[in-house]
């Protein structure tokens, strides 16, 4: 557990976490708020909402991909791969760490938001939907790490992928009134139509939609895990050899 803990980025020291767990989502929100602000003129606190949400997210994405990395680094990745490339314990272990880290970040910025402000209505929403976007965060991360294992850049996917969440999350309006191209992009991350749930009701198949994009996400992960880990296995014979 403490290797886990000292892979969390965020947790190398007090500057880092208090610029990472308030700092930058607090900024976050309030960039988004004020540029919704400048396109509709209307103070929306819904922006606060989904922002805040989405930053629980995508430090559970950007996390658990750094906690695979530093792995990598230290060279566990070969001995995992040559052991129990599957061990519950590994991945379950950094999952469970992780995803209660993001899920405690976003409590303590709502905490702090309702006290600015922040309806009830729209906290108790966040708090519903963050365990999930959460979970989704902890899969892609998971599976651009497995992307970029053995690259030179081993962040080059996760950084992508987390840029492109924040264009097509749908933070500022709902996924539905983006131009057509872009609507049909918000597919490719399990986000859009969740996040729509701040702005208009929806059924539980709008959701269903976005964990099925997980699901192919995890999918994506395993197949590139197992190929990679048999390449990993064939080498190290060879070397042996």
């Amino acid at each position: 557990m403490k290797v886990v803990l000292s892979n969390i980025e965020i947790l190398d020291n007090w500057k880092t976490f208090v610029i990472h767990f308030f700092l930058l989502p607090l900024l976050n929100t309030a960039m988004f708020f004020l540029l919704n602000r400048t396109i509709t003129g209307e103070f929306d606190l819904t922006i606060i909402a989904t922002s805040i949400t989405l930053s629980g997210s995508l430090t559970a994405m950007n996390q658990m991909a750094a906690a695979f990395v530093n792995d990598t680094f230290r060279g566990i990745d070969r001995e995992l791969a040559r052991r129990h490339p599957f061990s519950g314990y590994y991945w379950g272990s950094k999952a469970l760490i992780i995803f209660l880290f993001s899920f405690a970040l976003v409590m303590s910025n709502l905490i702090i938001l309702k006290i600015c402000g922040l309806s009830t209505s729209l906290m108790m929403q966040s708090i519903k939907l963050s365990p999930l976007l959460i979970i989704y965060g902890l899969i892609i991360g998971a599976t651009t790490a497995i992307l970029g294992w053995g690259r030179s850049n081993p962040y080059a996917f996760s950084n992508v992928i987390a840029e492109i969440a924040l264009i097509l999350a749908g933070i500022i309006a709902p996924y539905q009134q983006f131009p057509p191209v872009f609507r049909w992009l918000t597919y490719g991350l399990p986000y859009a139509r969740t996040m729509m749930r701040f702005f208009t009701p929806q059924s539980p198949k709008t959701l269903a939609i976005d964990s099925l994009i997980a699901i192919l996400w995890l999918v994506i992960g395993v197949i590139v895990y197992t190929y990679k880990v048999h390449h990993i296995g064939k080498f190290q014979s060879r070397t042996m050899i």
